[in-house]
């Protein structure tokens, strides 16, 4: 969590400072893909590791892996002095809290495929091998779409924010298609819901970053340590608050709040927007 917390905004703040801007929505992308890429590869970990060797040894795999990308990073030797990262201005802040809260709501919806998406698979009648690459195509769904999303983002000059909204309510589509699948007990909407609601609703942080470097050019750490704030509030509350749904009320109650948190950020989302102005 912490280094979740301090890698944000410095990764943030280098993408501004070292990519042209004409380059930000690709840039933002690939940045943002290592989330899905990472969720591929924690589904290809059930099949291919916790399956055959045990549980233990998936968990000690991803503590080596998170241990060596801490040596990744090369230091910045080439960091611009001319430009200084600042604070928000005080005007907009209250605004840009709202976004965040909303956001919450995005991430409460969106952190539940990675927490539950397999073992709902199970309950609608899924093997573990199959839901756990169920949840590996997700993954790649998502990653998909952020990288065309920062690709369109670049050629089209568009409100990013805006076009958070819509990913996020496509998602909504997704979760909805989930809570059919109990409703109806039928796993083929499980699949294809849960597909779309990775793909389009958790496919739009590479865009909010995208748009908080354009409203803060010159705040855009601040701006996104702002933001992150609600995205890991969301992280935090979302499997907490499903895991108890699904332990009390079951599956489709689970799969329905997602949907409703999702089309609660959009309305905040594009409440907002005027507020903070074009991104």
């Amino acid at each position: 969590g912490l280094a979740n917390a301090i890698g944000q905004p410095a990764g943030n703040a280098t993408v501004a400072q070292h990519v042209p801007q004409r380059r930000f929505g690709l840039a933002f992308a690939i940045k943002q893909s290592g989330i899905p890429l990472a969720t591929l590869l924690a589904g290809l970990a059930v099949p291919s590791v916790a399956l055959t060797i045990g549980w233990r040894y998936a968990y000690l795999m991803a503590a080596v892996l998170a241990i060596g990308s801490a040596l990744l990073p090369p230091p910045d030797r080439e960091a611009d002095a001319r430009r200084a990262e600042g604070r928000v201005p005080r005007a907009q802040l209250p605004a840009l809290w709202t976004l965040a809260a909303g956001l919450a709501l995005a991430v409460v919806a969106a952190t539940s495929i990675g927490a539950f998406g397999a073992s709902g698979g199970v309950a609608i009648g899924l093997s573990e091998g199959t839901a756990g690459l169920l949840v590996a195509a997700g993954g790649l769904a998502g990653l998909t779409i952020r990288i065309l999303a920062g690709l369109r983002a670049d050629r089209v000059r568009s409100d990013a924010l805006t076009a958070v909204a819509a990913l996020i309510a496509a998602g909504a589509a997704g979760w909805g298609l989930m809570a059919a699948a109990f409703a109806v007990d039928n796993a083929a909407p499980y699949v294809l819901g849960l597909l779309v609601a990775n793909a389009f609703g958790w496919g739009w942080p590479g865009l909010l970053h995208l748009s908080v470097a354009r409203l803060f050019p010159t705040a855009t750490a601040a701006g996104s340590g702002i933001t992150q704030t609600g995205v890991s509030a969301g992280l935090l509350l979302g499997p907490l608050l499903l895991g108890v749904v699904i332990g009390t009320m079951g599956w489709l109650a689970a799969w329905t709040i997602a949907a409703v948190a999702a089309l609660g950020a959009v309305v905040v989302t594009l409440a907002i927007r005027p507020r903070l102005g074009a991104g």
